[in-house]
């Protein structure tokens, strides 16, 4: 099958966006496509190198960032190319142009708002629209009532995933404390502040934040109360692993707030990248109870779940785990076999690629 990839995504960036679009085309690609990705040029670093996936898709990369120049430039770029059987992406607007000559399908992260909703519906409506990924069931269910209707027929689920590390990586940091690591955004509602509260009631804990901005981290230095908190900057994904194979303790301490720019609250339907990342790390997950989490996590199986803001549960968790070796054991092994059955890239491309298959018939 040869598969177009449409993405608005800056490759390459810090944005998990881009981390998402790069494996679904090297799962795409193993799953036997021919995959070619239309995106927005975002430096001259090796995309492949900077995501640590394999070179085995072609990539189409526009020079503008934004806007009506970019569409133009990629439309024009598809044109010039052999069409493909499908157009698969999360750009509903390239997706628009690309529906005038093949199939498309649309994976949707959030309920789409503004002249993207008209868009987003105008693709619903379309003959050619033949499936719509959801990454949660709570957000299939919104997307449902936005769109009118009831019929689940055209869609799919299918969270976010993670790549199963073959060797073992030698961890770069440490510490002869245990260690505690969030890996991610430093955005509002992500929680990177959680650790810097709990560092300052645990200075038996090293704990360690990789992600953000240099701006974003002064930010939280401000908030710093004592403790040993480390900063590690944005980590290109190729590395990434190098980091959590060195933490006993890995969190996901998500607010209850995560509000877009458009002041649009996004935590009703997140798949983050970081609980599978964490997975397939094989380390010990702690994780604010949230329902749409808990369609992945399971309190005492793969992960021990806590309220989000609520410092007390969040440090007796940690405490629990760091002196219970045989629970850690017990949740990152689960978590892992948990991932590999369920939610590795390459299963969700093999279960994407199913349903697109079944819808063209």
């Amino acid at each position: 099958m040869r598969l177009f990839y449409a993405s608005g995504s800056l490759i390459p960036s810090d944005r998990a966006n881009s981390v998402h679009v790069m494996k679904m085309c090297q799962a795409f690609a193993k799953n036997g496509c021919d995959v070619t990705l239309f995106a927005k040029r975002g430096g001259c670093e090796n995309p492949f190198d900077f995501y640590g996936v394999d070179s085995i898709f072609s990539y189409v990369f526009s020079p503008f960032k934004n806007g009506i120049f970019r569409l133009v430039d990629q439309a024009y770029q598809f044109l010039k190319l052999p069409k493909p059987d499908i157009c698969y992406g999360r750009d509903p607007w390239l997706l628009v142009w690309m529906s005038l000559f093949c199939p498309v399908v649309l994976e949707l992260h959030e309920v789409p708002s503004g002249l993207q909703g008209k868009v987003v519906k105008w693709l619903f409506l379309k003959s050619k629209t033949k499936l719509i990924v959801c990454i949660s069931k709570s957000l299939l269910s919104d997307v449902l009532t936005f769109l009118g209707t009831l019929n689940e027929e055209r869609f799919v689920v299918a969270h976010d995933g993670a790549d199963v590390h073959e060797n073992v990586t030698v961890g770069i940091l440490k510490s002869v404390k245990p260690s505690v690591g969030y890996v991610g955004s430093l955005l509002p509602g992500k929680g990177a502040e959680v650790l810097v509260d709990l560092a300052a009631r645990m200075p038996e804990i090293s704990f360690h934040i990789v992600g953000g901005s240099r701006q974003q981290i002064d930010e939280l230095r401000v908030r710093e109360k004592g403790g040993d908190v480390h900063y590690h900057g944005h980590v290109s994904h190729g590395d990434l692993n190098k980091y959590l194979s060195g933490f006993d303790v890995v969190v996901a301490p998500y607010q209850k707030d995560m509000s877009l720019r458009t002041g649009v609250n996004i935590l009703r339907w997140i798949s983050p990248l970081k609980l599978f990342e964490y997975m397939a790390a094989k380390k010990p997950i702690i994780c604010s109870d949230l329902s749409v989490l808990r369609e992945v996590m399971e309190h005492e199986k793969n992960c021990l779940l806590v309220a989000p803001d609520n410092l007390d549960e969040w440090q007796n968790a940690i405490t629990r785990l760091v002196n219970d070796e045989a629970l850690k054991v017990r949740l990152s092994d689960q978590a892992l076999a948990d991932l590999k059955e369920h939610y590795t890239w390459d299963k969700r491309a093999k279960n994407i690629l199913g349903a697109v298959t079944k819808a063209l018939m």
